[in-house]
């Protein structure tokens, strides 16, 4: 199906560049003059295909890939990639950490209705007899929450600060290889374990993409490499950097 819409794109584009070099044709009486219409227009969605595609396979030999530069013991770590607790349920459930900090900045998620406005929330997992889990327990749909979470015999617990607490941070953004993004974008998609204070880097994890401006509207296919031998996304795994204590 997806195959049939960009050869339709493609065809629709090369009848429309077909009948404005025509037109061109019959206003300047030029045959040349329409043959390079023609081929203008059919070029143009494509122009930043070769050189970004150049760049791009620069790029993935330069700096894709993940780069761990030591690692480190933590009871958890605030975790800049996140916005709310939508899945910090299972991340704490799946693994070995007592916490996660997440930065909050609105009212988001699940519990922002119990929530406390803006501030950087510690989360954790407490066995449900944990007089914390009070708080938890008084909401209308805990048990829900509870089953739906898996949390079994388990409630989650927040605290809410004004400043971070956490030695270590995990963070991720978007920066642009070399001078690529006002003409041929390659996107360098980034994700960093540092440790909070010094900020030195532990860990680093860069993906690399490409999108043609023009061509990527009638279906030229893009360029990501995300993708490790093992079938895996290229991404710094921080169970793997910040191991918990």
């Amino acid at each position: 199906m997806i195959g049939l819409m960009i050869l339709g794109a493609a065809l629709l584009w090369f009848a429309i560049a077909v009948a404005i070099g025509i037109g061109v044709h019959r206003l300047s009486g030029r045959r040349w003059l329409q043959i390079a219409t023609v081929l203008f227009l059919v070029w143009l969605p494509f122009w930043d295909v070769l050189p970004g595609y150049y760049l791009y396979q620069k790029a993935v030999r330069e700096v894709a890939g993940v780069r761990i530069h030591q690692t480190a013991k933590a009871e958890g770590y605030l975790d800049l990639t996140q916005t709310d607790c939508n899945s910090c349920w299972t991340n704490l459930r799946d693994s070995a950490y007592s916490y996660l900090e997440i930065y909050r900045t609105g009212a988001t998620g699940v519990l922002y209705r119990s929530e406390q406005g803006a501030g950087y929330y510690t989360y954790r997992l407490l066995s449900r007899d944990d007089e914390r889990c009070r708080v938890f327990d008084s909401l209308p749909n805990a048990d829900p929450m509870r089953v739906y979470y898996s949390l079994g015999e388990r409630c989650l617990y927040w605290s809410v600060r004004a400043k971070p607490t956490s030695r270590y941070e995990v963070s991720s953004g978007i920066d642009y290889y070399g001078n690529s993004q006002r003409l041929w974008p390659v996107e360098l998609a980034w994700r960093r374990v540092v440790e909070r204070t010094s900020q030195v880097l532990l860990a680093e994890s860069v993906q690399v993409r490409f999108f043609s401006r023009i061509s990527r509207q009638i279906g030229v296919p893009f360029w990501v490499y995300v993708v490790r031998p093992d079938g895996q996304h290229i991404e710094v795994q921080v169970e793997k950097i910040l191991m918990a204590d």
